[in-house]
C-alpha cells in the first residue's frame, strides 16, 4: 500500500505567506479620485473593465494567482512530501567470520579451501596447509552460493569490534560479496562473540526468515546469559588439527641497579610491562616466559635480537601443558628494543615472536620560579629524569628553553613557551581570575571552612595519591577557565585543575602549599611526579603500560599498542625535530606542530617503532613503542587454541544440519519516495512564469505609453477652432490635454484603469 505523508509537516506553517500575499493584494488602494467635467466619454473605456467573464478576471489577477501558487508550492516542498511503501523482505543470512589472532592457526581444511574461490599460496606447498581463516572464508562463500534469488546476505568480520563488510542480494551482489570476504585479514585482537551477535541481530531484524552462521575456531570467552537473536544460529568450527601450540607469553626488559641479582627479574618482571628507567650505568635485564599448551613436550631454540642484531640463542625444553621462565642478562645498556623468537613447529607462528622496548632515561628540564618551600624543590628533583633550575622571579628569562616551568605565587606577564604549573595564583592579571579567598568562616552560631576539599574527580594527577585527611586552611577563590577541568574542588571553587591553554598544557594549584598539611603527606611527591609526567605527556602511556602507576617506572612520551592504531607522540617543548623509525625502515622526519601532539599513522607493521627527539642537532629523548600482534595481557589465553565449549552453546541448530525457517519479523520493510524535488522544480517554474508575465505587461504598458505620447504631440498641431463633440459642431474644445504621471492621456487626462467619479 502506498501512503502519502509529509516528513516535515510543521513546514506547512509557511502557507501563511500565501495568506499574507493575498491580504496585501486585497488591502492595497486600487483607484484615485479625479474630478472631471463629464463621464460620458468614459463609458466605452470602462466597459471592458466591468466585464465579469472568467477570462477577463484571470487576466486582471494573474500575477496575484501566480504568487499565491508559488508560495503554496514552496511551503509544500519544505514539508517534504513523500510516498511510503512497503517492500517485501525474504530470507536474510548473516555470516559472522571470526578474524581474531587464533584464526591464523594453520590447521584449516585444505580440501575445503581448494574448493572455494580463495586459494592461498600455502595450498601449493607439500603438504598443503591452510589457516582457519582461509577455511572460514571458503565456507562462507559456499553458504552464500546456496542462496535463492532475492535472498539477502550480510557478512560481518568479527574481532574485538565487529564490522559489516558487505551486504547484498543473490545473485546480483554475490561477486562483490565474495571479493569483500577475500579481503578479510586477521586482526590483533580477540573474538567478541556477544557484540557480533548483536550486530547480526540488528541486520536481520526486519527479515521474515533470518539465519545466522558463525564461522570460528572457537577461541573466545563467552559469558553466561549471552543475548541471542530469536533466529536459527549455527556455529561451524574451522580447524581440524591438534590444538598443540607454543607461544612466548611474556617478554619484559627493565633496567636494574648493577648490584641487583639476576634472579630478581623472575619475581619483578610480571609487575611491569615496560621496565624502569634508571641511571645510564644500570644493567638491562630481560625476562622471557614460553608456554606449551600441547599434550607432548616441546623442544625448540630461543633466539634473541637486540636492535635488530643477533644477540644469542638458547635451547629450551618445555613439558606438556607447562611454561618455562628464563632470565637473560648482559644486554647492552645502549639497547633500544629486544626481540625474542622461539623456533618450534606448531600451529600458530605469530605468537612465537615477541618484541619489548628497553626503557631509556631521558632528561626533562624543569624551572622552579619563586619557590617558597624546600619540600617542593626536593619533590621536583626526585622525579626520574628531571633536571631542576631554581630561579628568582626578578631574574626570570622568558626566552630560556625549558620543558616545564613551575611558578609559585608569581606569574609573568606573558605565559612561557613551555608547559607550566602555577601554585598559589597571584591576585594580579594572570592565567586565572582570582575573586577572593576561601578559608574559615563564621556566622556567629557556627563555623566552617570554605577551603575544605569537597570533591575529588578522576584525574591522572591523582594516580596513587590519597587525599583523605588533607586539610587546607586558606585558598584562592578562582574561576575555572574554559580550557580546564577540575581534579580537586572545594564546595564553591576549584582547588586543583588542569587543561590545555593552547598550545601548551597547564596545572593550577589554587592554594599555598604551606597553608595545608599536604607537604608532609606521603602522596605529595607522587602528586608532583604525576604532574610533571602529565605535563610532558607521559601519564597516558603509564596508565596503559604500568598498572601500578609507580612514578619510578619509565614510560614513553607516546602511546601505542596495536598495528594500524595511530601512534600518538607528545614531544617535549624544547624539541625542534622528531624522527620515527618503523620496523625494517630508515628513520624519517615527521612534521612538528608547536605544542601539539603528533599522530603517526603509518603503523601497519608489528614490531618496534623508535622515536627520537632533537633540540637543533642534539638528541634530547629517545624511546621505543611496540606494536603487538597479540593484545597485551591476553597472551596466555590466546596461546591456547582449543575451542571453548561456551562458543558452541549459542547455537540453536547443530553442525551439519540446515537451519530451518523462523518467522522473526514483519517480512517487509518501509521505503519512501520523496517528491519535494519535483515540488521545488514546480515552484521555480511558477516563479519564472510570474516574472515573465510581470515584465511582459510592463513592456506592453511602456509601448502603449510611447504611442499615446506620439499621438498627444500630433494633436497639439490641430487648429484651435476644433469642436468638442459634447458641445456640438462649432463649439470650441475647453478641456485640452492633461498630463498624468509619465503618460499623456486625452480628454480628462486619466490613464486607462482608474476609477472616475463625477
Amino acid at each position: 500500500m502506498n501512503t502519502p505523508q509529509l516528513l516535515s509537516p510543521w513546514s506547512l506553517l509557511w502557507l501563511g505567506s500565501a495568506v499574507a500575499i493575498a491580504a496585501l493584494y486585497l488591502l492595497r488602494p486600487r483607484s484615485r479620485r479625479v474630478e472631471v467635467s463629464s463621464i460620458f466619454l468614459w463609458r466605452r473605456a470602462i466597459a471592458p473593465e466591468t466585464a465579469r467573464s472568467p477570462l477577463t478576471f484571470l487576466r486582471r489577477h494573474l500575477l496575484i494567482i501566480l504568487q499565491i501558487l508559488a508560495a503554496v508550492l514552496a511551503a509544500t516542498a519544505l514539508a517534504r512530501p513523500a510516498i511510503a511503501r512497503l517492500i517485501p523482505v525474504g530470507r536474510t543470512l548473516a555470516v559472522i567470520i571470526d578474524t581474531s589472532v587464533p584464526m591464523l592457526a594453520s590447521d584449516g581444511d585444505p580440501r575445503t579451501v581448494s574448493d572455494g574461490p580463495f586459494a592461498p599460496a600455502t595450498l601449493r606447498a607439500s603438504p598443503p596447509t591452510a589457516t582457519r581463516l582461509d577455511e572460514a572464508k571458503a565456507r562462507a562463500s559456499l553458504a552464500l552460493s546456496r542462496l535463492r534469488p532475492g535472498d539477502q546476505a550480510v557478512v560481518i568480520g568479527a574481532s574485538a569490534e565487529p564490522i559489516v563488510i558487505a551486504t547484498g542480494s543473490a545473485p546480483d551482489d554475490l561477486a562483490a560479496i565474495d571479493r569483500a570476504i577475500g579481503s578479510l585479514v586477521a586482526q590483533p585482537s580477540e573474538f567478541n562473540l556477544a557484540q557480533a551477535l548483536e550486530v547480526a541481530g540488528a541486520q536481520i531484524l526486519e527479515a521474515r526468515q533470518g539465519e545466522i552462521l558463525i564461522l570460528t575456531g572457537g577461541v573466545a570467552e563467552v559469558l553466561p546469559g549471552i543475548a541471542r537473536p530469536a533466529v536459527p544460529i549455527q556455529v561451524v568450527r574451522t580447524g581440524r588439527g591438534s590444538p598443540s601450540n607454543t607461544a612466548i607469553t611474556a617478554l619484559v626488559a627493565r633496567r636494574a641497579p648493577a648490584s641487583q641479582a639476576v634472579s630478581d627479574a623472575r619475581t619483578t618482571a610480571d609487575q611491569s610491562q615496560t621496565g624502569a628507567a634508571g641511571r645510564a650505568d644500570d644493567r638491562v635485564q630481560v625476562f622471557v616466559r614460553i608456554s606449551n599448551t600441547g599434550p607432548v613436550r616441546a623442544d625448540g631454540t630461543l633466539r634473541l635480537r637486540v636492535d635488530g642484531a643477533p644477540f644469542g640463542e638458547r635451547v629450551v625444553s618445555i613439558g606438556p601443558d607447562a611454561s618455562e621462565a628464563l632470565a637473560i642478562d648482559g644486554v647492552p645498556t645502549t639497547a633500544n628494543w629486544i626481540e625474542a623468537f622461539f623456533e618450534h613447529p606448531d600451529l600458530l607462528a605469530i605468537d612465537n615472536l615477541a618484541t619489548a622496548a628497553v626503557p631509556r632515561p631521558f632528561t626533562r628540564r624543569v624551572a622552579l620560579v619563586g619557590g617558597r618551600t624546600d619540600q617542593l624543590e626536593r619533590a621536583l628533583r626526585a622525579v626520574p629524569g628531571v633536571t631542576l633550575d631554581r630561579i628568582d622571579p626578578n631574574r626570570y628569562d622568558p626566552t630560556a628553553r625549558y620543558d616545564v616551568t613551575v611558578f609559585e605565587a608569581w606569574f609573568p606577564p606573558k605565559a612561557p613557551s613551555s608547559h607550566w604549573m602555577l601554585i598559589d595564583p597571584p591576585r594580579t592579571d594572570g592565567p586565572v581570575a582570582v575573586n577572593g579567598l576561601l578559608g574559615r568562616r563564621s556566622d556567629g552560631s557556627r563555623e566552617w571552612n570554605s577551603a575544605q576539599i569537597a570533591r575529588i574527580l578522576p584525574s591522572p594527577l591523582l594516580a596513587g595519591v590519597d587525599l583523605a585527611g588533607v586539610q587546607i586552611a586558606e585558598a584562592r577563590q578562582v574561576l575555572l577557565p574554559r580550557w580546564a577541568e577540575e581534579a580537586v574542588s572545594a564546595r564553591n571553587a576549584p582547588l586543583i585543575f588542569l587543561g590545555y591553554p593552547s598550545p601548551w598544557r597547564a596545572i593550577v594549584v589554587a592554594f599555598d602549599l604551606r597553608s595545608s598539611n599536604l607537604l608532609g603527606r606521603v602522596g605529595f611527591p607522587v602528586l608532583i611526579a604525576n604532574s610533571i609526567d602529565w605535563l610532558t605527556g607521559t601519564a597516558d602511556a603509564r596508565s596503559a603500560s604500568n598498572p601500578a602507576n609507580d612514578p619510578s617506572q619509565a614510560v614513553s612520551v607516546a602511546t601505542f599498542s596495536v598495528p594500524g592504531q595511530a601512534l600518538l607522540i607528545n614531544p617535549l617543548p624544547r624539541t625542534t625535530r622528531v624522527t620515527v623509525q618503523s620496523p625494517g625502515m630508515a628513520p624519517r622526519d615527521v612534521p612538528l606542530p608547536q605544542g601539539r601532539s603528533i599522530r603517526f599513522l603509518d603503523t601497519s607493521q608489528p614490531g618496534a617503532y623508535i622515536i627520537r627527539e632533537f633540540e637543533n642537532s642534539s638528541e634530547i629523548a629517545s624511546h621505543v613503542e611496540i606494536a603487538r600482534a597479540i593484545p597485551v595481557g591476553r597472551e596466555v589465553a590466546l596461546a591456547d587454541l582449543r575451542a571453548r565449549p561456551g562458543v558452541f552453546s549459542v547455537a540453536s541448530v547443530g553442525p551439519g544440519s540446515e537451519p530451518g525457517p523462523l518467522i522473526s519479523g514483519p517480512g517487509e520493510t518501509s521505503a519512501r519516495d520523496e517528491w519535494w524535488m519535483w515540488t521545488a522544480l514546480a515552484f521555480l517554474g511558477m516563479v519564472g512564469l510570474e516574472w515573465w508575465w510581470y515584465h511582459r505587461n510592463r513592456a506592453s504598458m511602456t509601448l502603449r505609453s510611447l504611442g499615446e505620447r506620439d499621438a498627444s504631440m500630433g494633436s497639439t498641431a490641430m487648429r484651435s477652432d476644433t469642436r468638442d463633440p459634447l458641445r456640438g459642431n462649432g463649439s470650441p474644445r475647453t478641456s485640452g490635454w492633461v498630463k498624468d504621471g509619465d503618460a499623456d492621456s486625452p480628454g480628462t487626462g486619466l490613464p486607462p484603469g482608474p476609477e472616475v467619479r463625477a
